[in-house]
């Protein structure tokens, strides 16, 4: 609705006349959950007949090429989900709460959950949380809630960042039997271990993808699916991923970072706290006596 006059222009009506903020609610007021609901399940299983038509030219075009079909990776259709936090001023919306705001934190907000398709960016659900509600709180529900909707997720792989990683969620994917990509915070134990692990495969160039100009270390894991008749072996895979020109850029910012801090400190001047909180853990600091004399050195 509020962005309709900025739409307008770029598209043709045969009728087009703006509405009172008064029309606008009694328009909204006649749509129950139902009618979202129902909506959004076929605008799901538009994108799903959409990406079924793409495939199939895709695997056409394939053939006149000489392969024999698509990429397997595309059989099924992928579909992001994310969810972001919109700030309010309004008294009445009873989903508005005080959360962690990474702007205007003094006022109340919704958490929005959206997923998109991967061939047209359409979006195939919505939801509206709690302010306060996180995005790995929210996950789970959102896969149940699709799933008694009706959207059928069978040939559907849902995308999400790290934002939405836990283990309870992970197993939840594999108990519902839903395909899935998520990303996964580095700070992980278990992750840092394996990054530690095949440290050198990360800087072999048969690792080496040039297309993507990144190294990728794919290994297996093993996990367990809950079913009526008892746990089944799952298989999950892990994508280690090392971006050279990145890593090389971080490095030097950082190394221009510390320096900056050395030279501060050896000139007795005061580092910024944010500034020290920052270089400190790649800074060992030491006290040594020379002629009586107490003095401050630095190694990095």
């Amino acid at each position: 609705m509020n962005g309709y006059e900025d739409w307008l222009p770029d598209n043709w009506l045969p009728v087009s006349a703006p509405l009172s903020s008064q029309r606008i609610s009694e328009l909204l007021a006649q749509v129950d959950h139902g009618d979202m609901v129902n909506y959004f399940r076929l605008r799901f299983d538009r994108s799903k007949e959409n990406y079924q038509k793409w495939l199939e030219e895709l695997t056409q075009n394939a053939k006149k090429k000489g392969s024999a079909t698509a990429p397997s990776t595309l059989q099924k259709m992928y579909m992001a989900l994310d969810s972001t936090a919109i700030s309010t001023f309004s008294m009445t919306i009873e989903d508005a709460a005080y959360g962690h705001a990474k702007q205007n934190p003094e006022l109340k907000q919704i958490n929005l959950t959206l997923a998109v398709d991967f061939l047209n960016g359409d979006v195939c659900y919505a939801r509206e949380d709690e302010g306060s509600i996180t995005d790995k709180s929210v996950y789970r529900s959102v896969l149940a809630q699709m799933k008694s909707y009706g959207f059928d997720l069978d040939e559907t792989v849902l995308v999400t960042d790290r934002g939405y990683s836990s283990i309870m969620n992970l197993q939840s994917l594999f108990n519902t039997d839903v395909s899935f990509v998520a990303g996964v915070p580095i700070v992980e134990k278990g992750l840092k271990d394996k990054f530690a692990k095949f440290r050198e495969a990360l800087c072999d160039l048969a690792f080496y993808n040039s297309e993507y100009d990144v190294y990728c270390r794919t290994i297996k894991e093993d996990w367990k699916q809950n079913t009526e008749g008892g746990s089944i072996d799952r298989t999950c895979f892990v994508h280690l991923y090392r971006f050279p020109e990145i890593a090389l850029s971080q490095q030097k910012q950082l190394l221009k970072k510390v320096d900056k801090a050395l030279d501060k400190k050896r000139s007795r001047r005061v580092v910024d706290r944010d500034d020290w909180n920052f270089v400190a853990r790649f800074i060992t600091e030491r006290k040594e006596e020379h002629d009586g004399k107490e003095n401050l050195g630095e190694e990095p």
